[in-house]
């Protein structure tokens, strides 16, 4: 493929407020800008090659920013939940998780306690263990610094594209949605669940969703022309949106991806009887295929929505419409200091 350059606008200095994100996927590379601080103007968008050095540095080049927020390819993650007994102590987890899965050995990964739960030896506590292959790491830093840019931090894009929906979508009473997030790569369909913004479970599908080639077609629904990053907090009449109002399709293949996320809310709801999964939500570039994600949601039967930042942006927020953008856009909306 060739660079396509969605937007650009002049430099306005550096009084300009402004986040720079890279998203890299195994088959192009997502380059976004946002300037203007609580305006969210789109100032670059492209979209390179995987493979193109000279490509990439001319992209840099078009930016103000300097220093990258990174998401990584779905499939440079692994992810595990161990349940540690009363007196096993965070020490252990890196052997334990060692014998779930050798790609362990070499990651950085972050954990954290999800839930407790009554066992026959007392309290258990349920670690969520997320790590992203150094290697992956080490040549997106490298990547980016021959272009003339420093990482700020690095990420998976299914994290990305969570915190992106996140803060695009937020309601009054967010904290108490629980969402399950599906992203959708050509190599690779992770999922996640979230209580507010607190992610509780995350796991990596084996069944494969849709293959990415559905090309994103705006649905002409209307976008809101101005957007206030202070206002972005209490969105009370914009909507995710909806995939409410499609006939799902009888698709075969689908159905063992279905099976997994039902498998999902399974385990969501016997950690957490309290909380019922109230949406889904689709990103990545398989989810521009609206018929697909639609039926994959009637067949788990859960409410669902598509991830397009495009419709919470500002001026130029076209550059950026489709959920194969939600990564890059989510990173630019919340850089993640501390992502895992």
């Amino acid at each position: 493929m060739s660079a396509v350059m969605r937007w650009r606008i002049p430099h306005r200095g550096d009084h300009d407020a402004q986040t720079l994100a890279v998203h890299f996927e195994h088959d192009a590379i997502r380059l976004v800008e946002l300037r203007g601080g609580a305006a969210c103007v789109v100032g670059c968008a492209m979209e390179l090659p995987p493979d193109d050095p000279e490509a990439l540095r001319d992209a840099a080049a078009r930016c103000v920013a300097t220093e990258a927020s990174v998401a990584l390819p779905a499939s440079a993650a692994v992810m595990t939940h161990l349940r540690l007994a009363p007196d096993t102590g965070d020490d252990a987890v890196p052997g334990m998780l060692l014998g779930h899965d050798d790609a362990w050995a070499n990651a950085e990964f972050r954990m954290a306690t999800v839930a407790t739960i009554d066992g026959a030896t007392g309290p258990q506590r349920e670690l969520l263990c997320v790590g992203i292959d150094r290697t992956h790491v080490m040549d997106a830093v490298q990547r980016l610094q021959d272009a003339g840019l420093s990482t700020r931090t690095v990420t998976t894009s299914l994290f990305a594209a969570m915190q992106g929906f996140e803060r695009l979508h937020r309601r009054e009473d967010d904290e108490l949605h629980t969402t399950l997030h599906v992203h959708i790569e050509a190599c690779a369909v992770v999922a996640a669940m979230t209580h507010g913004s607190r992610c509780v479970l995350s796991r990596a599908l084996r069944s494969p969703g849709p293959d990415g080639t559905q090309q994103w077609q705006d649905d002409g629904s209307d976008a809101t022309e101005e957007c206030n990053m202070d206002e972005i907090e209490r969105r009370q009449e914009q909507s995710p949106r909806s995939l409410h109002a499609l006939s799902p399709v009888e698709e075969a293949s689908f159905a063992p991806l279905a099976e997994e996320l039902r498998s999902c809310v399974l385990h969501h709801d016997a950690v957490h009887p309290d909380r019922s999964v109230d949406r889904l939500v689709f990103t990545g570039t398989g989810a521009c295929d609206r018929t697909a994600c639609g039926t994959i949601a009637s067949h788990v039967g859960i409410p669902a929505f598509l991830g397009d930042p495009s419709k919470w942006l500002g001026e130029n927020r076209l550059a950026v419409a489709g959920p194969a953008w939600a990564a890059a856009a989510g990173l630019c909306l919340r850089p993640m200091r501390d992502a895992a």
